[in-house]
């Protein structure tokens, strides 16, 4: 799921598994059973939502068959609006062929990780501020891109500095000049 690069990933996906989630709720159940052909359409369409290219238009064109099967089944027509608008997040396979992590448990540990380790701690407090730049270093450090992120701020935010019209010249006042004198 990575807040640098050109690839989506985890964050970008909907849920680890939303055919698991929606889909099964949605084939239909002609008596409400959970029978082994019906077990048997889930785990097919499971299969070509994770595994295939594309696979989310087939989901897609199996809940619009089952919606005009069975039009008093209002879950069908739910999930199907689901699966239509969040289309574009379900590509799972694509995410697999890349080697990106499709589900939420990295997510999760990262979140363990980066913030509640670092910010919950106890008699902490922190501004939203505060605690966006902690995170924000936290998670380049752990990251390792904290070497190259510094090179990019540091190349944008450098301030010239001229010292000769920046430094007062300084003078000696006569009573020191006198107590060196002295010695």
């Amino acid at each position: 799921m990575p807040a640098c690069s050109d690839k989506v990933g985890l964050a970008e996906t909907t849920k680890p598994d939303p055919c698991k989630e929606m889909l099964g709720c949605g084939v239909p159940q002609p008596n409400g059973e959970h029978t082994p052909k019906l077990k048997a359409q889930f785990d097919q369409l499971r299969r070509r939502l994770r595994e295939e290219s594309g696979g989310i238009e087939a989901i897609i064109r199996s809940l619009r068959c089952w919606r005009n099967q069975y039009p008093r089944k209002t879950l069908i027509a739910r999930e199907l609006d689901y699966f239509r608008r969040y289309r574009h997040r379900m590509q799972y396979a694509g995410g697999a062929a890349e080697h990106l992590p499709i589900g939420s448990a990295v997510v999760e540990a990262a979140c363990k990780t980066l913030v509640t380790q670092r910010l919950k701690g106890s008699d902490m407090c922190w501004t939203h501020r505060g605690g966006q730049t902690i995170l924000t270093f936290r998670a380049l450090i752990r990251s390792d891109r904290f070497d190259r992120a510094w090179a990019r701020l540091a190349a944008t935010c450098v301030k010239p500095i001229h010292p000769a019209a920046e430094i007062m010249p300084c003078h000696r006042s006569p009573r020191a000049t006198s107590k060196e004198s002295a010695s």
